[in-house]
């Protein structure tokens, strides 16, 4: 039932003509979860359908959170599959494996990106068609370059814009690597969802979680004891911050900064004399200065970079 009109993927939402009394978005990523916030926001009633859970790529904290402030009273179903979308002349509900049938009119296809490649020949692909490119963005095929969606995750377009340009750098004949640490990935609900990793393991790291400072966007929240959500990884050995996430408005220039401070190694200790704006959400910081006390405390206090 994936071609009755009031289905709909996110590029051609416009299509819609009215405001659905209930709509079923099928997906469990970040397009799932902002269009369901938008249409509950305008009133629509929503059920989200996540076959490999909600949100799989954020920190279980930050997608409690998620849950519990910003898509609250949303139907979430995870695990499960749609067998198929029924109806006559338009889409009028979704049956799940599990034999529910959740009524809709109109449902929403958010189940991720795929590669575009077909028109592109010879060239060596994933099984997914992504075409398979080295660190300086070359290709297969001598003189061929790719960047973007086309060579598969992160979908992300500031990623893609850097890979343009690294390809471009080396066809110029200019030395380029692409360098994906420490790039952020968000979303925006009615707070700001970021995470920002170098892709080190968890194994003997200190994790620190911690509200966030009150500030523009949250105070409002404080009476209902929310002001968002701060968190931070760092290596024992070295001090480097090898991962950091946040929930408050405006986490996403912030993780943006941080994740490139990651990728220059930057360490908790780095952030020892640093002065923050006030007000602010920024609750990273005073993470970053409670987890290098820490490791003074124990006598590891981290190496000069």
């Amino acid at each position: 039932g994936v071609d009755l009109p009031g289905v709909y993927t996110y590029q051609t939402l416009h299509e819609m003509d009215d405001l659905p009394r209930r709509m079923v978005v099928i997906g469990g990523g970040v397009v799932a979860a902002e269009f369901a916030h938008i249409f509950r926001s305008f009133g629509s009633e929503i059920d989200i359908i996540a076959r490999r859970g909600l949100l799989p790529g954020f920190d279980a904290k930050l997608r409690s959170a998620m849950v519990r402030h910003d898509l609250a009273g949303i139907g979430i179903h995870e695990g499960t599959v749609v067998v198929s979308i029924e109806g006559g002349t338009r889409a009028r509900s979704v049956l799940l494996a599990s034999g529910e049938e959740i009524e809709a009119d109109a449902v929403l296809l958010a189940t991720g990106l795929v590669p575009r490649s077909e028109s592109l020949q010879g060239l060596r692909k994933r099984p997914d068609g992504a075409v398979v490119v080295d660190r300086h963005m070359r290709t297969s095929v001598e003189g061929v370059y790719a960047a973007g969606d086309v060579i598969g995750p992160p979908y992300l377009t500031p990623a893609a814009r850097r890979e343009g340009m690294v390809a471009a750098e080396n066809i110029l004949g200019h030395p380029a690597v692409m360098d994906y640490t420490g790039i952020p990935q968000a979303m925006s609900l009615r707070y700001d969802y970021a995470v920002a990793t170098t892709g080190a393991g968890d194994d003997g790291s200190i994790n620190l979680s911690a509200p966030s400072p009150a500030g523009p966007g949250s105070f409002w929240d404080v009476a209902a004891g929310w002001s968002g959500v701060a968190q931070i990884r760092v290596d024992p050995g070295t001090g480097r911050i090898i991962g950091v996430a946040a929930g408050v408005p405006g986490a996403s220039p912030l993780l943006s900064y941080i994740g490139y401070l990651m990728k220059q190694g930057v360490t908790a200790s780095d952030f020892d004399d640093i002065v923050e704006v006030h007000p602010s959400t920024d609750g990273v910081y005073g993470l970053a200065r409670y987890a290098a006390s820490m490791l003074r405390q124990k006598g590891s206090e981290p190496h000069e970079r």
